[in-house]
């Protein structure tokens, strides 16, 4: 269910996943044996300055901006090539010496996020499964990176999340993606 909002421990498993993608390591899935299933992937984002610290709360629903940060800490170990240029102090909803903008304006350079709408990145709106399921294809290569200039928006207006899925996957995969009626 793509407009469903991502738990840290999710994200932290997808952005080790991406880790070990751009790696060249084996990605690894749910070790079935470990107690808890998550343990691994802590562990890894630990060790790998993937997430610094563990909350209290894993299932914690998290934002844009914090989801940025984490995915930031995962690509900027491989030097992603800046493929678009958004002057700092684009996005009005960022003061100007904001620390919290890095990480969204070097993703956004990178091809990989988006804002929301123009000049609105959202930084504290909850991130959805879907908008992290269109980064890490993004970042895997399995749909371009997004490229945009000066004078088009950094945000697709009018394509819903579920359209853009079910497109990639039909595209990219050959294969329909879920049910629209039935949302999954």
């Amino acid at each position: 269910k793509p407009n469903i909002a991502v738990t840290w421990v999710e994200a932290v498993a997808f952005a080790v996943r991406a880790s070990q993608y751009l790696k060249g390591e084996e990605v690894y899935g749910i070790d079935e044996t470990a107690e808890p299933w998550y343990k691994p992937y802590i562990q890894y984002a630990s060790e790998n300055y993937i997430a610094a610290n563990v909350p209290e709360d894993i299932g914690m629903l998290l934002t844009r901006n914090q989801v940025a940060d984490m995915f930031a800490n995962v690509m900027k170990s491989f030097l992603m090539q800046e493929i678009n240029y958004v002057p700092s102090g684009y996005f009005t909803d960022f003061a100007e010496d904001d620390v919290r903008s890095y990480s969204a304006y070097y993703l956004i350079r990178a091809g990989v996020m988006e804002g929301k709408e123009e000049r609105v990145f959202a930084p504290d709106e909850l991130m959805s499964r879907g908008d992290l399921a269109l980064m890490l294809a993004r970042i895997t290569g399995l749909i371009p990176k997004l490229e945009v200039s000066a004078r088009s928006p950094l945000y697709v207006e009018g394509v819903s999340v579920d359209d853009a899925i079910a497109y990639f996957a039909e595209v990219c995969l050959d294969t329909e993606f879920g049910d629209k009626e039935s949302g999954s």
